[in-house]
């Protein structure tokens, strides 16, 4: 089971803890590098809660520079969801599938919610299938991966015809199928002391790349894509609107005043060879305040 520690995949992981005990769930945490440390504390922690095996995997460096940087190359060409968002997800599930099928484990889990499969995949459906798993540098923009990454690189994509048929592992989202309501999932865990206040905040636990990406978005096409699923949420009543107004407001403003982008967003664009230049924000707007520091 993909395990970052969040409330989604807290209450995903109790429930299945709780409902099919019989699972041998060996949890797993893919870490591209550019996680808060934040999320890796609270991973770390919540994990000891669960008494389960728990592995932390961090693919390659180099490889993983690679693929961000050419998706945030392709933000101005990308169609629909988040090109940078999908890419940093196709990483986790082919480095898990890739585990999985080199180990013998049939299935691999994850804790993508309704409104998250059918914005990145077209459709909610339980189970991945072969066509959702075509990576989205091809699916979405027909590029070669051979073209962008060596042959040692290519091997941390996920590649069926690699593996025997009967080594090639299932992937579900049972979420999906069960879709609680956020409120739920925050009330229950809390009730069970398995959320630490304050830690929750996706502005502490997400990684550097997601401002980056909203911030370019909204510079690049007047939104950015995250609001298509949270607007979803919001009509849904699963999420409080005023909440996430706020923080999308905020991003608007930070689009157009360059504010707000901290240190740790700075340090990812120099690790990947980028600007805020190539971001779509005019290099004279950047300022030095700092937003989701770690």
């Amino acid at each position: 089971m993909l395990f970052s520690g969040g409330k989604d995949s807290c209450w995903l992981l109790r429930r299945l803890q709780n409902d099919f005990p019989q699972l041998r769930l060996l949890t797993l945490l893919v870490d591209n590098g550019f996680m808060s440390p934040i999320a890796l504390e609270n991973a770390a922690w919540a994990i000891k809660q669960f008494g389960v095996d728990f592995l932390v995997f961090k693919p390659d460096t180099g490889f993983v520079r690679k693929a961000f940087r050419l998706a945030f190359q392709q933000i101005p060409h990308q169609a629909g969801y988040s090109i940078v968002d999908a890419v940093d997800g196709q990483i986790t599930f082919d480095t898990a599938r890739n585990f999985a099928a080199g180990y013998g484990i049939p299935l691999v889990i994850s804790g993508l919610g309704r409104t998250q499969v059918r914005n990145i995949f077209g459709e909610a459906r339980i189970e991945m299938t072969e066509e959702d798993e075509q990576n989205p540098l091809v699916r979405r923009h027909g590029l070669s991966l051979a073209a962008h990454f060596s042959k040692p690189e290519m091997s941390h994509w996920f590649d069926r015809a690699r593996w025997p048929v009967e080594r090639v592992p299932r992937v579900i989202s049972p979420l999906v199928a069960w879709n609680p309501p956020e409120r739920e999932i925050v009330d229950e865990l809390v009730a069970v002391g398995l959320l630490r206040p304050g830690s929750s905040s996706p502005l502490l636990t997400n990684n550097a790349f997601i401002p980056l990406i909203a911030v370019s978005e909204v510079a690049r096409f007047g939104y950015n894509t995250f609001e298509v699923e949270f607007s979803s949420l919001i009509r849904e009543g699963r999420i409080e609107r005023d909440y996430w107004m706020n923080l999308f407001q905020m991003v608007e403003y930070s689009a157009r005043t360059g504010r707000f982008i901290g240190p740790a967003q700075r340090e990812a664009l120099r690790t990947l060879d980028l600007s805020m230049s190539d971001l779509g924000l005019p290099a004279s707007k950047v300022r030095h305040n700092g937003w989701m520091q770690s």
